[in-house]
């Protein structure tokens, strides 16, 4: 939870703030690919309306830093691009 000096700096109180901590059960074989875009989480794409997908390029180094096989690389490509197109839907719901 943020200070209430720094919530009071942008006009806010703990009250308007509440941190919830939030589990998300994974299932095993969707584990590394959930793993992966956690990583990308920094890669967005901005333009002037918000996000516009993920910085594929850093996508090669993403995974092998990870170590990810790379017989796991089509698939986990494959969960990243349908996990990102949840989260652009979920960002532009008003």
């Amino acid at each position: 939870m943020p200070s209430a000096e720094k919530l009071a700096a942008i006009g806010l109180t703990q009250k308007d703030y509440q941190a919830q901590k939030r589990s998300v059960d994974v299932f095993p074989d969707n584990f590394d690919s959930v793993k992966v875009f956690e990583a990308m989480c920094t890669q967005w794409r901005m333009g002037f309306g918000g996000a516009t997908g993920l910085d594929y390029q850093v996508l090669p180094t993403v995974l092998q830093f990870l170590n990810m096989s790379k017989r796991k690389w089509a698939r986990i490509f494959s969960d990243v691009r349908f996990m990102e197109s949840e989260a652009m839907r979920l960002m532009s719901d008003d």
